[in-house]
């Protein structure tokens, strides 16, 4: 779900680009309304000073990086290796590009 919906037919294969800070990486679904979520583990991990690199691997088998700040991370419960998580972004924070 997008709001960026651009002159995409039903169907057509696109992109979505998100910003970093607009994804939310979590331990407990969404329940918001307008969100799009992937629920997946955590197949890596990696600590960059200021920031975390997720590799989420969802049920597809498709892999999804989400950066996490750290200054998020103290808000937030601790993510770490295997863990269930679920990403989520609003419908305004992604906008959809040609294949």
């Amino acid at each position: 779900m997008v709001d960026d919906a651009g002159h995409f037919s039903v169907g057509q294969r696109v992109w979505v680009a998100l910003r970093p800070e607009k994804v939310r990486l979590g331990k407990q679904p969404v329940s918001a309304a307008r969100v799009n979520q992937l629920r997946g583990t955590v197949w890596e991990l990696g600590y960059l000073g200021n920031h975390s690199i997720y590799q989420i691997k969802t049920a597809t088998g498709k892999l999804v990086t989400v950066v996490r700040p750290e200054r998020t991370a103290h808000f937030e419960a601790a993510i770490d290796w295997s863990d269930e998580v679920f990403v989520s972004w609003g419908a305004d924070a992604a906008v959809l590009l040609q294949s």
